[in-house]
């Protein structure tokens, strides 16, 4: 009858014990946080961000401009990209984790705007942007397969090794190819000494920019005609060979290449010549927001030749006529606007919504760049 009477002091008590005890093993884990090293315990804030105030650059003409290429274009307006700031320093990143963080941010804030930049993110070497990459997650591609092999750099591909002298105009990454990225990202390492800003452009809105005619020629036209051209091995010629192309050695083998890569239209010739085709529409719908968007590279039509290693026709095979040719580049230029990129800073588009190219500079210019399929 004691322990009865004395039963419900027993149970505070206990109580009490049990409390103090995950007192203790909480202020026990405490101070082991606070011993591990700032790293592993360090959570990026990415907080909202602004460009500097609005800036025009001047558009150098080169040798073959049409009329039609704009003398200058503006910074993105207020809004026109998404802005954050990471706030980190090469000496506290860690790569790995800061891609894994990043990761939330672009599949969070691109779909809004096509356009992410998000600056100061620690990026000081192509170790550092190849372990970023890594903790972004998302499956890479690489240029190999589809276009011309990029210089690389701790696995990462270089952008276009195109000389600094000549402008890049704009343009959406792989339109031409049967499977084309989703993403692009440029991580820049070293800024140019003048000039070399990233070219930029909604693709709604250069979309808009073409007239309605123009867009229902190209689909009785049947879209957009690619054609490349690979010599014979044995030839002289100032094509490329298919076997310099594609690492194969035979021609069977080398057309069994691009049919892996989608390419349906994969004929040769007696003389040895390989003309891989591909027809693609010039308008397509963005994979999740279902806009229309002219998707193609039908600025550079080249008329057909066996001596041109790419040609661009309309879908028949016909000439894309200089009038169209025109309109495509003015809608281009009227939606162009310029960024300057800063060490440490990651530019990442949606390549299906935004169009990038790069101004002429002087000086070295490092960039790496990450394509994706998701």
């Amino acid at each position: 009858m004691v322990i009865s009477a004395d039963k419900p002091l027993v149970v505070a008590m206990y109580c009490i014990l049990a409390f103090l005890r995950r007192l203790t093993w909480d202020l026990q884990q405490a101070q082991t946080a606070r011993r591990l090293p700032v790293k592993h315990q360090r959570q990026i804030r990415f907080t909202p961000g602004s460009l500097d105030c609005r800036r025009t650059f001047e558009i150098p003409k080169q040798a073959g401009d049409r009329p039609e290429v704009a003398e200058h274009v503006e910074s993105p307006p207020d809004g026109y990209l998404a802005v954050f700031d990471a706030h980190q320093s090469p000496a506290e990143a860690d790569p790995l984790e800061a891609g894994q963080q990043a990761r939330q941010l672009i599949d969070a804030e691109l779909p809004n705007t096509g356009i992410l930049l998000i600056r100061d993110t620690g990026l000081s070497n192509p170790e550092s942007c190849s372990r970023f990459a890594q903790g972004l997650g998302y499956e890479r591609m690489t240029y190999e397969p589809y276009g011309s092999p990029r210089k690389k750099m701790a696995g990462m591909d270089a952008v276009t090794a195109v000389p600094g002298q000549f402008r890049q105009d704009i343009h959406n990454e792989m339109s031409y190819n049967p499977q084309p990225n989703s993403k692009i990202m440029f991580m820049c390492l070293q800024p140019a000494e003048s000039g070399g800003e990233n070219l930029l452009a909604k693709t709604a809105d250069f979309t808009s920019n073409i007239s309605e005619a123009t867009l229902q020629r190209f689909n009785l036209k049947g879209g957009v005609r690619y054609l490349r051209v690979y010599e014979h091995p044995c030839q002289a010629s100032s094509l490329m060979s298919w076997d310099e192309r594609t690492g194969r050695h035979s021609l069977q083998d080398a057309a069994q290449y691009w049919a892996d890569l989608g390419f349906t239209n994969i004929r040769s010739r007696r003389d040895g010549k390989l003309f891989v085709e591909n027809k693609q529409p010039a308008c397509i719908h963005h994979p999740t927001s279902g806009q229309p968007l002219f998707f193609n590279i039908a600025q550079t039509s080249v008329k057909p030749a066996c001596s041109t290693p790419f040609q661009v026709t309309y879908g028949d095979g016909d000439d894309i006529e200089d009038w169209v040719v025109a309109e495509i580049i003015r809608a281009h230029w009227s939606s162009t606007v310029a960024l300057r990129l800063e060490q440490g800073d990651m530019l990442v588009l949606d390549n299906y919504a935004a169009l990038h190219g790069r101004l002429p500079y002087r000086g070295e210019r490092t960039l790496l760049t990450l394509l994706t399929r998701d």
